[in-house]
């Protein structure tokens, strides 16, 4: 680490600065891995981003190189033609979402209908279900 050596007394001293208290076995533990993590602080400090690097939240999944297929032009709904709407709820709430979607464009539900169907049935299996944290 250079001309000054980490100690299990350094580490004491400096608990007092972070107001925590270790055990002479977690200080032991400690000293295995400071000269890796000050190292790792050392070449941080040392690195000096170009003015043109984007900040770090910035996340792309993708892998160098790859590209994403193009989008040609956005959401395109199904052409096929649902059967009408279901007189039960239980059968609307089991229809896929390509039936739904076709039933709320053609105004034979509302969205208010809908979600009071699905807050319905939280409210009746929800408990059995255990899957919502409030309802």
């Amino acid at each position: 680490m250079g001309d000054r050596e980490i100690t299990a007394e350094t580490v004491a001293a400096a608990e007092r600065l972070a107001a925590v208290e270790y055990t002479p076995a977690e200080r032991a533990q400690m000293l295995g891995r400071l000269d890796e993590q000050v190292g790792r602080c050392r070449a941080r400090r040392a690195f000096e981003p170009a003015n043109g690097l984007g900040p770090a939240v910035v996340f792309d999944p993708r892998l160098p190189g790859v590209a994403l297929a193009s989008n040609d032009g956005g959401f395109h709904p199904s052409a096929q033609e649902p059967p009408p709407l279901p007189a039960r709820d239980e059968d609307i709430a089991f229809a896929s979402v390509t039936r739904l979607g076709a039933w709320l464009r053609r105004g034979e539900i509302t969205s208010t209908r809908l979600t009071g169907i699905y807050l319905e049935r939280l409210e009746r299996i929800g408990a059995t279900l255990e899957c919502t944290a409030t309802l």
